[in-house]
């Protein structure tokens, strides 16, 4: 059964690791610095916890893509 399984030691280093969102091409916490708990759909099992975003983060990370669109040059390409 999957949830008998062991997860592996790379597995649980990279989910130990301080997990952050992508925004602008940065990594960042939620403005708010909460986070929410993530587990295993298997077992139940606590895996790590992610930032938890709110609507300023949502709002940044539109932003910051609104500006990488904005200013790249194919986004003004022709399709071809």
């Amino acid at each position: 059964m999957l949830a008998d399984l062991p997860v592996l030691p790379q597995t649980t280093a990279f989910l130990n690791r301080k997990l952050k969102m992508l925004i602008g091409a940065e990594w960042q916490d939620a403005a708010s610095g909460s986070t929410m708990t993530f587990r295993n759909p298997a077992s139940g099992e606590v895996l790590g916890n992610v930032p938890s975003a709110a609507a300023e983060d949502v709002d940044r990370a539109v932003q910051a893509a609104r500006q990488a669109f904005d200013d790249s040059a194919w986004s003004r390409m022709r399709p071809r």
